[in-house]
């Protein structure tokens, strides 16, 4: 740990207010003298205190280091944690300086592009997580207040499809509270707390397993488990009649994913490596059908019917010469073995026809090929070494519009040679589902 400093304000300019809870306050800041920007919370020691009797300084203190130890750890060679830089502590005050990011699950919910996350989102969001449950799981960390304010984002791109999920506040507040009696409150505080927390009995990292499920119900049903009720009211229902009915997603591994996670008993929930080797994460993006409203549905239906014009208009709105450099052969198969089953099926066979057309290309389509393929690894380069980024398969009209172009010159040769590298990346797959991916 870096020498204990006790003036952030010496460091740092305030800018905004991000929030505050009950127990602390979280700004804003640029780093004095530099355009860099982070978040910092200042947590009120007296606030504390004045809950509880039993707790004195030295005591929160502790807790407090030990919590931001936690954070350092997780976020050690790992984008899907809030970056831990520095503390401050004062008489008065303890205050953390971490990384600022652009909002949180429970934001993302809440806008209106995104009624519910269908399956293929919500992996895409949960194998990101789990880098950081794998880490909190070796390392015996419980985070102990996961919630959908607490999972955070930071956009990668200025159109704000394609992100990073990051969990933060490593349940500071909460286990303070282990200190003090619940009162009644609004299910906001309580949704995502299992059970056996809400009876203040002894837990272990069981309630985040529980937790993790109300915030997989939410993001898929957008439903809590309890709807406005108050603490006691929960209390009551849980010890006389249990979970409530859970919702059916229409998919029996993500089914079977959400009741492991959301048992009464603790020790019948999943363990961690249970749920990060569960067949949900299998053989995706391709798993399952995607969950669509009726909005959704009329749109694709409308992006079906679209002519190969379309197509070529929604492609040639991007510059791929600029991409050329981008690519080469080396470059091309390292990308192909490292991250093919992250990119997904669809797009690497349809990558791999592209490829194996190059020869019998014309100078003009070969350039826009390799600019294409060259587009395509940029992305992948920069992001999908830890992560899987929603919003590549948007990426799909730039690959079909150049697919169109060199169809005429795609002969057996060249699928058969597309199919054999397809096959030995995903395995699971025929000849004629293969070519049914493209139909």
């Amino acid at each position: 740990m870096s020498e204990i400093k006790n003036d952030y304000k010496n460091y740092y300019e305030i800018i905004s207010l991000i929030g505050s809870c009950e127990y602390s306050t979280v700004y804003k800041v640029k780093v004095k003298g530099k355009e860099e920007y982070r978040a910092i919370k200042v947590i009120k020691k007296e606030k504390i205190k004045s809950k509880n009797i039993k707790i004195d300084d030295k005591k929160i203190s502790e807790i407090l280091i030990k919590e931001v130890e936690n954070m350092k750890i997780c976020a050690n060679n790992n984008i899907n944690s809030v970056k831990f830089y520095e503390y401050f502590e004062t008489e008065k005050e303890f205050i953390i300086v971490m990384e600022l990011c652009d909002d949180n699950l429970k934001g993302l919910l809440n806008n209106k592009k995104y009624e519910v996350f269908n399956e293929n989102e919500l992996y895409y969001i949960l194998i990101q997580l789990n880098n950081t449950f794998k880490i909190m799981s070796e390392n015996k960390i419980v985070h102990r207040d996961l919630k959908l304010k607490n999972i955070l984002i930071k956009y990668v791109n200025p159109e704000k499809t394609k992100y990073i999920v990051k969990i933060g506040n490593y349940g500071i507040n909460k286990k303070i509270d282990c200190y003090t009696k619940m009162a009644s409150s609004k299910i906001g505080e309580f949704d995502n707390i299992a059970q056996e927390k809400l009876k203040e009995e002894k837990y272990d990292y069981e309630c985040d397993i529980w937790s993790l499920g109300t915030i997989i119900y939410m993001l898929f049903f957008k439903l809590y488990l309890y709807s406005e009720e108050t603490y006691n009211n929960i209390l009551f229902k849980i010890k006389f009649f249990g979970t409530k009915e859970i919702k059916k997603s229409g998919n029996d591994n993500l089914d079977n994913l959400i009741n492991g996670l959301l048992s009464k008993d603790p020790k019948n929930r999943l363990t961690w490596e249970e749920y990060l080797n569960h067949p949900f994460f299998k053989n995706q993006p391709e798993f399952g059908k995607m969950k669509e409203n009726k909005t959704k549905k009329k749109k694709k239906e409308n992006e079906k019917n679209k002519t190969d014009k379309s197509d070529k208009i929604n492609a040639e709105n991007v510059d791929l010469k600029k991409y050329e450099k981008n690519y080469s052969e080396e470059g091309f198969w390292n990308k192909i073995k490292k991250y093919g089953t992250k990119i997904g099926a669809k797009p690497i066979y349809v990558i791999l026809l592209l490829y194996y057309s190059l020869p019998k290309a014309s100078f003009v389509d070969k350039a826009l090929i390799v600019g294409a393929l060259g587009f395509l690894i940029s992305p992948i380069d920069l992001l999908l070494d830890t992560i899987p980024v929603i919003g590549f398969m948007d990426d799909i009209a730039i690959l079909m519009f150049c697919y169109h172009r060199v169809k005429s010159n795609i002969d057996d040769e060249i699928k058969n040679k597309a199919k054999n590298k397809f096959s030995s990346i995903f395995d699971n797959y025929t000849d004629e589902e293969i070519e049914k991916l493209i139909d």
